[in-house]
């Protein structure tokens, strides 16, 4: 890729506190996974996003802000930033950054493996990443972002080439050589916290998975494990980031999206299959979540590939 080639495009203009949903991301790619590379000097403004985000540090210089401070970055970083999660980049010189975004949906599905791989739990599951203020930080090596940056050139020339079969195989299978080489260098820095997720806590996930609409309380999932209910609260939140019920909340919202994209459901249909009995309340909280609405999701995810003209690529 040529330095001409490195931009910075409108989903990087974010404003103190943008939102960069996942529908602007992905309205040009149903396979759910894309590549940006870009340059930014100055600042760019706190923003979160509807998606998951895997920024690659390949030159310059910048302090990365997120609530636990201003923290200095440059070549050979890795962060890695989930949905909901806010950061901005300041005192930018020259940072390039390539960037590789992951729907949500995507990681609830074909890849919820990486949920039990112990480095993945930490990387991509823990605390550290699940906390909507945080993210996660990881350093790599020469030759390790060298193939990581191969693996991201290759998902943007899958997701740029509307002359191919664009299949969601195709961006998955690079994906996963990009997991792997984040996950030979966090392996590294995560090597004293890769220990596995206690049963209480992946029990309780399960239970939500298996009936997301059912009003789980507090002493239902406490007498599920045998623990007490303020244990298994503060072993959930040191675990996933987030109390039992706001995890849940969470796991409606995206449970939600996978059935607009999946089904022909009416909204409010889909909105009680997984719990939301308050309509307006579920449209304020997707919208919070996805930032737009339930029906502009499903219209956007859904729109046919002849009606979307990509943007122009600088040869």
């Amino acid at each position: 890729m040529t330095r001409e080639s490195i931009t910075t495009s409108r989903f990087f203009s974010a404003s103190p506190r943008d939102h960069i949903d996942a529908v602007e991301v992905f309205e040009r790619n149903s396979s759910r996974v894309g590549a940006h590379r870009h340059v930014i000097d100055g600042d760019l403004g706190s923003h979160d996003h509807g998606f998951l985000e895997i920024a690659l540090v390949l030159g310059g210089t910048a302090l990365h802000r997120t609530v636990h401070g201003d923290k200095p970055i440059h070549r050979g970083m890795g962060i890695v930033l989930p949905a909901g999660g806010w950061h901005a980049y300041l005192n930018c010189d020259r940072l390039e950054l390539y960037d590789c975004y992951v729907a949500t949906d995507m990681l609830w599905n074909e890849l919820s493996w990486t949920r039990d791989d112990p480095v993945f739990s930490q990387l991509i599951w823990s605390p550290r990443s699940l906390n909507r203020d945080g993210g996660t930080m990881f350093e790599l090596q020469s030759d390790a972002l060298s193939r990581a940056v191969e693996q991201c050139d290759a998902i943007l020339r899958l997701s740029n080439d509307t002359s191919a079969i664009n299949t969601t195989a195709a961006h998955v299978g690079r994906l996963l050589l990009l997991f792997q080489e984040m996950r030979g260098s966090a392996a590294h820095d995560f090597q004293d916290e890769t220990a596995a997720m206690p049963a209480a806590v992946r029990t309780c996930i399960e239970l939500f998975e298996k009936d997301v609409a059912h009003n789980w309380t507090l002493g239902e999932l406490a007498d599920a494990v045998s623990l007490n209910g303020s244990y298994l609260t503060r072993l959930f939140h040191r675990w996933t980031g987030l109390p039992p019920k706001s995890y849940l909340a969470r796991w409606r919202l995206e449970r939600a999206a996978e059935l607009l994209l999946h089904t022909d459901k009416p909204i409010s249909t889909i909105a009680c299959d997984v719990g939301w009995f308050d309509s307006g309340l579920f449209a304020r909280h997707f919208r919070a979540r996805f930032g737009v609405s339930a029906s502009q999701y499903r219209e956007h995810a859904r729109k046919p590939a002849t009606e979307l003209v990509p943007d122009p690529v600088v040869p």
